[in-house]
Order: C-alpha cells, then sequence, then structure tokens
C-alpha cells in the first residue's frame, strides 16, 4: 500500500489573492490499479504549477509530489508535466489519452530540406469551397503531389502578396507572433515522414522517418486510415507567453482554428478531402516531431 498526498491539486487564491489549500485537499491510500484512475481523475480537475505548491507547502510539499508524479508517470497517466506555463500543464492533462501504436526515429533525426513550388491558389474559388467542404473518411482522387502541397501549407501559414506589394500572412496572430509550427507527415513504406513547414523560405525540412502511422498521431482512430497526409498544429510555448502569460495558449488555439478552416478550403477547392482531429496524441508527436518540453501539439487535419 501506498500513501500519496493530493492537497497541491486544489491550491486556490483567496479573496485578497493569496494562495491557500481549499477543503478538497485530501490524502489517498492506493492499493488497487482502479485507484489509480480515481486518482487521474482527481488530478485533471484542477492541476497546478509547482511554483503554486511551494508557494502554499513549502519544501515539504516536493517528496509526495514528486512520488506522486512519478507513480503516474510510470503508468503513462501524464506525460510532459514539466510544461511551465500552468495553462499549457492544464492542457495537456486534459488531453492526455494512452500510448496507441509505439513510434520510433529511424534515421536519426536526419534533416533535409525541400523547397516549396510557387503556389498558384487563383483556381481555388472560396464559394465553390465552402460548398465542398466536408469531413471526409474515403480517399479521394486527386494527389497530394508537391504543387497541392505548397498551396495549402500557404494557405495555411504562408506569405502572400498583396495588391499593394507588402508580404502578408494568410492568418491573423495575436501581437503578429506567430506561435504555431506546422509539421506534415506522409506515408513513407512502413512508416512516416515528417516535415517542418518553413513559411519565410517557403521550405519544408524532414525532421525525421519514423516507424508509425498517421492513425497512430490520431490515437488510433481508424477513421484516419485512407488518410494521404497529416497537417499537425505545435504550439511553441515561449513564442507568445512572455507577452501574454497564461492568454498565450488561449490565442494559440484560436488561431489554430484561422489556420485549419483555410487548410480545409483549400483542400476542399483543390479537391482533395480533410478531417479536423482534436486527439493527437503527445507522446508520438514528440517522437515523430522531436518535439521538446516548450512544444505542445494542439490539433491536427487528415487530408484525403
Amino acid at each position: 500500500m501506498t500513501y500519496l498526498c493530493l492537497e497541491f491539486d486544489v491550491v486556490v487564491r483567496n479573496e485578497n489573492g493569496m494562495c491557500m489549500l481549499s477543503h478538497r485537499g485530501l490524502g489517498a491510500h492506493i492499493e488497487h490499479s482502479g485507484d489509480w484512475v480515481l486518482l487521474l481523475m482527481e488530478l485533471l480537475r484542477n492541476p497546478v504549477s509547482e511554483r503554486e505548491l511551494h508557494a502554499v507547502l513549502g519544501e515539504n510539499y516536493r517528496c509526495s509530489a514528486k512520488v506522486l508524479l512519478t507513480h503516474l508517470e510510470d503508468r503513462g497517466f501524464i506525460f510532459r508535466f514539466s510544461a511551465e506555463d500552468g495553462n499549457v500543464a492544464r492542457y495537456i492533462f486534459h488531453n492526455k489519452r494512452p500510448l496507441w501504436e509505439k513510434f520510433e526515429q529511424l534515421d536519426g533525426g536526419k534533416r533535409e530540406d525541400r523547397l516549396l513550388k510557387p503556389p498558384n491558389v487563383e483556381k481555388i474559388s472560396l464559394s465553390s469551397a465552402l460548398e465542398n467542404r466536408y469531413s471526409c473518411s474515403m480517399a479521394t482522387s486527386t494527389e497530394l503531389t508537391p504543387e497541392n502541397i505548397s498551396v495549402l501549407l500557404t494557405m495555411t501559414y504562408g506569405f502572400f502578396k498583396s495588391k499593394d506589394g507588402i508580404q502578408r500572412r494568410a492568418v491573423p496572430a495575436a501581437g503578429g507572433l506567430f506561435p504555431l509550427d506546422i509539421y506534415l507527415s506522409l506515408p513513407c513504406g512502413e512508416g512516416l515522414e515528417n516535415f517542418l513547414y518553413n513559411p519565410v523560405e517557403s521550405l519544408l525540412r524532414r525532421v525525421s522517418i519514423c516507424r508509425g502511422s498517421i492513425r497512430g498521431l490520431c490515437n488510433g482512430q481508424e477513421i484516419t486510415d485512407p488518410a494521404k497526409g497529416l497537417v499537425t498544429y505545435v504550439y511553441k510555448i515561449a513564442q507568445n507567453t512572455p507577452k501574454y502569460g497564461p492568454r498565450g495558449l488561449q490565442f494559440a488555439l484560436i488561431e489554430c482554428g484561422h489556420s485549419a478552416q483555410n487548410l480545409v478550403l483549400g483542400a476542399a477547392g483543390l479537391g482533395i478531402g480533410s478531417r479536423c482531429i482534436g486527439a493527437v496524441d503527445f507522446q508520438a508527436a514528440e517522437v515523430a516531431f522531436s518535439l521538446d518540453t516548450g512544444q505542445v501539439p494542439l490539433y491536427a487535419v487528415a487530408l484525403y
């Protein structure tokens, strides 16, 4: 039997702005595997940052908190709890799911750049794209050619030259900070070839070839099996939190919506199917895209 302290899960601020424990602070005796599920559900209600724990419990919290986190990590319940931003840590807790498929890099993270062809977006009609957009589940007859990939990524997060000759981004971003990284995953052999989109230089940088699948990145969703590619949105915490603090994640989520809408409409205009995916597997994405603790997968769009 193991005794673990759960008091730190319910740190709140009183009317004077002081951090203190709420009445939901408790301890738990862990005897059965089912107890871990109940413990996790309690943690999901209101996880807090390590800084807040220290403000309330001083140095005394460290032993029980670290033991608890170690046990939860060992059992796969939490992932990368070390995110400094409390909002991001909360987001990770709420979106953590069991690992569906084992991912591992096959090429040692070898980098390779591929220049994108100039996009031809004039053939896409907005009204036609709006009429034809739907959540797809079957492969379409239109291939993900280099030309089509260039159009889609440019519409997603790239640059357009306006009539006055000024380069502008395809989507807005709070403070002009653009805190998202866009990754493209394409099936190759028995694995995936993964690229990071560089909108400034209009190129794809290959970050890995890995064992895994689009279905694995989408947490085992069978409906993604026919997909020809996957675009994944990854939030760079340090890009906008210095200016916006906890609201940085909120802005990043909104900006994902802006960008994904452009992507699915562009796909519809080209005759390519799409489906938005909220259940991105954090651990699979970390391996496939070589992410660090300051990068958080938020969203994905499967292309059919």
